[in-house]
């Protein structure tokens, strides 16, 4: 094989392993966090309220702009577009991995010994890309779904080249915040990039590049924001994904070391073998004199986007999975540097192979599963996922086109399933269980729109307390104005009364 063909086949086969093992995620249903996104979009495009100002969302808007395109690609197919617009994402975002793994070999700033030999310089960004492309689909992290993490990385490591890789000139650090604020519009904890960035970079005028760079980031948050400031609703996106969204991040911290704890536990299966690489890939970074700088950029806001809001869900960990995957590039290329003689070779060929098939047996479930409501159970095991089409469609016969429908619980994908818009602007119930801090007199808009008239039926997805006076009074709204029709797995559907 010629060294043309050398330089591609990393590349070509990072990315060909990466939409093998995201081909499952073509089969999947909505989760939680797709339906808000979706049904927002949906709920925007058809003209009948405007994210923010008249439905509550506490995440950034550029997290619409996926559901946006797909249903504008797709009316009847949106879920399935979204899918494949997540799919050619990841393959973009394993692309750009490699050509930052380059990047950094080439400036030194993976050590003198990668500087130096170019042909194990690709190979460690080919192994790096390799292992991205099963880490950015893996099942214990769901990143094999479409949430707002699952967007961030690609132009993150923009706005990292431009700090570590491009040459200084006049409106670096402003063009750094620019990118990074698109980062920052999926996810507010990459913010904090403002600072880290300039940090790890050793840059000596500090303030000055904090300063560009925050600039940058408004700048990017303002275009952002033009679609809403010319329809009156600019400061219902602050409030809720900065004011609120504040709130929300402070009140997780309660039980935060416990939940971490426990997602430590739930990923260990799964990442484990990718670990000990990375183990290895560090010391060799260490060992060659290797620069840390990058590392700890992106690994530090990946561990600020897990951490933040002290809840760790897996998906949260998705940002880690870019740092883990270059480390753990350079750990397997090490192993194969150190084995000289054609048995060791062997052995590391074997050794990388299990670490492979011990990934590999952590994801068998969703490989195996049927598309649909089996393979989406396999990812998340809830059951009120894996059944809202089914509860869409007989929606659609409960509840008159021009009616609204009115939900006790969190999963806001039934609005963009049924076509059907929310009774009040709450898309889920976090604000009224404690989970997340109280909207001002959002109880009011809750009991009004169980009783408005405009509401042709309601669904239950999760209990009602009898200790809550909410709740209590929900229940008896409920009982009194809507007659129980139908019980799907996950679902209770009631029908307004005449």
């Amino acid at each position: 094989m010629n060294e043309r063909w050398k330089r591609w086949a990393w590349p070509l086969g990072a990315a060909a392993l990466a939409g093998l093992v995201r081909w499952p995620s073509l089969g999947l249903y909505l989760d939680r966090d797709e339906g808000e996104f979706a049904s927002l979009a949906w709920l925007w495009r058809s003209h009948q309220g405007l994210p923010y100002r008249d439905y509550l969302e506490q995440k950034p808007p550029l997290n619409l702009l996926p559901h946006l395109l797909a249903q504008a690609l797709a009316p009847e197919q949106g879920v399935l577009a979204l899918r494949w617009i997540s799919l050619v994402w990841i393959l973009a975002t394993v692309l750009a991995l490699f050509a930052w793994m380059r990047g950094l070999a080439a400036r030194g700033r993976l050590g003198r010994v990668l500087q130096a030999r170019p042909a194990e310089a690709l190979a460690a960004a080919g192994a790096a890309a390799l292992v991205a492309g099963l880490l950015f689909s893996g099942r214990g992290t769901q990143a094999v779904a479409a949430n707002a993490e699952t967007w961030q990385t690609l132009p993150l490591l923009g706005a990292l080249a431009l700090v570590f890789l491009a040459r200084p000139r006049a409106g670096r650090w402003l063009a750094v915040g620019l990118v990074l604020g698109l980062a920052s519009l999926f996810k507010q904890p990459l913010l904090a990039g403002v600072l880290v960035l300039p940090w790890a970079a050793g840059e000596k005028k500090l303030l000055r590049a904090v300063a560009w760079t925050g600039l940058g980031v408004a700048l990017a948050w303002a275009l952002a924001g033009l679609p809403w400031a010319w329809a009156g609703g600019g400061w219902d996106l602050l409030n809720c994904t900065l004011a609120y969204n504040r709130a929300y991040v402070i009140d997780g911290q309660a039980q935060a070391l416990s939940r971490a704890l426990g997602l430590a536990w739930h990923l260990a299966p799964e990442l484990a073998p990718v670990l000990l690489l990375a183990l290895g890939g560090a010391w060799r970074l260490h060992r060659d004199g290797g620069r840390w700088g990058w590392l700890a950029a992106w690994a530090g806001l990946g561990l600020l986007t897990l951490a933040a809001s002290g809840r760790y869900y897996p998906h949260y960990a998705i940002v880690l999975m870019g740092p883990l995957a270059a480390l753990a590039g350079l750990g397997a290329q090490g192993l194969w540097r150190a084995a000289l003689s054609p048995r060791r070779r062997a052995a590391v060929v074997a050794v990388l192979a299990g670490a492979g098939l011990a990934w590999g047996l952590t994801q068998a479930p969703l490989w195996s599963a049927a598309a649909g409501a089996q393979r989406t159970w396999a990812l998340y095991h809830v059951a009120s996922f894996c059944t809202a089409p089914q509860a869409a469609q007989r929606l659609q016969g409960l509840c008159p086109a021009d009616k609204r429908l009115f939900m006790w619980g969190d999963d806001a994908e039934i609005f963009y399933l049924s076509r059907r818009a929310p009774a009040t602007r709450f898309l889920f119930t976090y604000p009224f269980t404690g989970e997340a801090p109280p909207w001002p007199h959002g109880d009011v808009e809750l009991r009004a729109g169980l009783q408005d008239p405009r509401t042709g039926a309601a669904v239950v997805v999760r209990g009602l307390s009898p200790d809550q006076p909410l709740q209590v009074d929900l229940r008896q709204g409920l009982s009194s104005g809507y007659t129980e029709v139908d019980t799907v797995p996950g679902w209770i559907l009631g029908q307004r009364r005449p």
